[in-house]
């Protein structure tokens, strides 16, 4: 039997009690039952993977549509504006790299003709992630390939090419920045490094607007940095002409954008923040675009169904404020943003976040904390999923925008169902990954545990 039913039982065996002891039943003890609404989650969720808003990456056009959709939604459906949010939004300015065109890597003779073209995302990427990675440039010139792992530190005295282009074997030993840094620690540093790598999701490399400690697009202490599929490896190793051919093009730019805010104004002055971020990856320029169906238009739409359906129901004794967060795929900005602004008490609230719900797959419902004094929330919450009959655990991903709240001391978890198959690629879609009434249904429990 299931917890609707459940519900419904005890709901008229109150009823039938009071009756029987000749008590008059009044419209005030029988309260109607409020569910969340499927269609508006559904609703919600398509609206934000649709053509008109390209991606959802911050600092965009695409972003700044989705942003007022969901200002405008939040209007319409009763929220209030608290007094920090004008118009529901608050504002800050944040780094982020926004291409102009498609990053480009081909193999070309000596004479500079194309020879082999690779696609971006299928073959290769560009990696912009620190700050000696250069995000706009371009180069052409002769190539190396190493393949000894204990090469890397002396690869200057190996070679006179300009670009060095290492095997998964020549990388594997290392972390990244330890990697790189023993690269460019030698006297001759290359202008282009080149990397074989297998972190692809279904054949397409998982994508990333990050810039980690990357502070300008033009370091002259910096180099144009590719990682290539080891199919491509392959192409570059075995072809007869040594050149390749690069261009760059992720201008990194400091931008105003806004996280968009509403809240339910309650008897008391403590309660809960429900959260999700609406920002994704954008446009490829390359015919593809990052949809960001369940990473995580799913959060978004579950958040906003359940404020839907809190506003129906009519009074609250707590305050709830649901957030919809911006640039966190850069690094947690928005949320870092709140939290930094001091708007809300760390003894009086505590933060639900939702990012990458309603996976088509059998999947487990992840409780994700970091700090200590989140685990009786965390605690709480998976009790009540189990019950609710989830396949419910606690873990420890620190990635989303929970993780700003925990470090300044508020109980704060995330809720997600951590789905990699198509994680930040373009074959994120409702149809590839999303169970719309999985989806409703988590809404729903979220919403049941609130009240």
């Amino acid at each position: 039997m299931n917890h609707k039913k459940i519900y419904a039982i005890i709901m008229l065996a109150m009823v039938l009690s009071m009756s029987a002891c000749g008590k008059p039943v009044s419209k005030a003890e029988i309260i109607e039952e409020v569910s969340v609404d499927p269609q508006y989650v559904t609703t919600i969720l398509e609206k934000l993977v649709s053509e008109e808003f390209t991606g959802r990456l911050t600092g965009t056009e695409g972003n700044k549509k989705a942003e007022e959709f969901l200002r405008s939604e939040m209007e319409a459906i009763g929220l209030v504006a608290p007094e920090f949010a004008t118009s529901y939004l608050h504002g800050f300015d944040m780094l982020v790299p926004i291409k102009q065109k498609v990053t480009e890597l081909e193999i070309v003779d000596v004479n500079g003709e194309s020879v082999h073209k690779f696609d971006f995302g299928d073959d290769f990427t560009e990696y912009i992630a620190r700050d000696f990675a250069m995000g706009i440039g371009a180069f052409e010139g002769a190539y190396t390939i190493i393949d000894d792992p204990f090469a890397i530190n002396k690869v200057a005295d190996l070679t006179s090419d300009d670009i060095w282009v290492f095997s998964r074997n020549a990388t594997g030993t290392y972390s990244y920045d330890v990697f790189f840094k023993m690269v460019l620690a030698s006297e001759r540093k290359p202008k282009v490094i080149v990397y074989e790598s297998d972190q692809l999701n279904n054949g397409h490399f998982i994508l990333s607007p990050f810039t980690g400690l990357m502070r300008q697009n033009d370091n002259e202490n910096g180099v144009l940095i590719y990682r290539v599929s080891p199919d491509a490896f392959q192409t570059i190793k075995d072809s007869e002409e040594k050149y390749l051919r690069v261009s760059t093009t992720a201008d990194l730019r400091r931008v105003e954008v806004s996280n968009v805010v509403g809240m339910i104004d309650g008897k008391a002055d403590h309660g809960y923040v429900i959260s999700a971020h609406f920002d994704h990856l954008g446009d490829n320029l390359d015919g593809t675009v990052n949809y960001g169906a369940l990473d995580n238009a799913s959060g978004v739409s579950a958040m906003m169904a359940i404020a839907e359906a809190m506003v129906r129901r009519g009074e609250q004794e707590l305050d709830y404020y649901f957030i919809a967060f911006n640039g966190e795929e850069e690094g947690l900005h928005g949320s870092t943003a709140f939290v930094r602004a001091g708007f809300l008490d760390v003894d009086k609230f505590k933060i639900i976040n939702m990012d990458m719900l309603g996976s088509n797959i059998p999947i487990e419902f992840e409780i994700s904390t970091t700090h200590p004094q989140s685990a009786e929330l965390s605690e709480w919450i998976l009790n009540n999923a189990q019950d609710y009959g989830l396949n419910a655990i606690t873990s420890n991903i620190g990635a989303s925008d929970h993780f700003p709240f925990e470090q300044a001391g508020f109980p704060a978890v995330t809720l997600i169902e951590f789905d990699k198959r198509y994680y930040h690629t373009p074959y994120d879609t409702i149809d590839a990954s999303i169970d719309l009434e999985h989806l409703a249904d988590l809404a729903q429990f979220v919403f049941e545990l609130l009240q």
